[in-house]
């Protein structure tokens, strides 16, 4: 998980500097792309943890599926809802959603790749530590 929380903190790092010193965003245009981006990742990564094939091989159920396709749509939705302001929440412009878009794909590739990283190195592990005790 430490290899995971490390690439999920250069992402933020990514999204944080983009907003800031890039687009130099708004306090509420910084708080609502945090929002979305925050939630497109996370749903991001339970495709990727949930299996230890590529994510886009292994089908998620049904319900899985709509369930995260439903939450994406709602996020990337809701700052353009009339009831947005009640959240602090102001609608994103396109070029701004594009960036956090992209980064989420980022996200997801790196992540991946993290995930078949860090199973080969378990595999290797744990492959030792079964040799080792087999022996005894």
């Amino acid at each position: 998980m430490v290899s995971f929380g490390l690439v999920s903190s250069l992402f933020d790092f990514v999204t944080f500097a983009g907003l800031a010193l890039l687009i130099k965003a708004a306090p509420a245009t910084f708080q609502t792309a945090w929002f979305v981006e925050s939630l497109l990742t996370e749903l991001a990564i339970v495709l990727i943890v949930r299996t230890r094939s590529c994510f886009w091989r292994s089908k998620p159920s049904r319900l899985l599926s709509f369930l995260t396709v439903a939450t994406a749509v709602l996020a990337i939705a809701i700052p353009y809802a009339p009831f947005a302001g009640y959240f602090g929440l102001v609608p994103l412009p396109w070029p701004i959603m594009t960036g956090l878009l992209l980064i989420t794909v980022l996200y997801l590739m790196a992540s991946e790749i993290t995930k078949h990283w860090f199973l080969r190195w378990d595999n290797r592990t744990l492959g030792r530590s079964y040799s080792r005790a087999k022996k005894k």
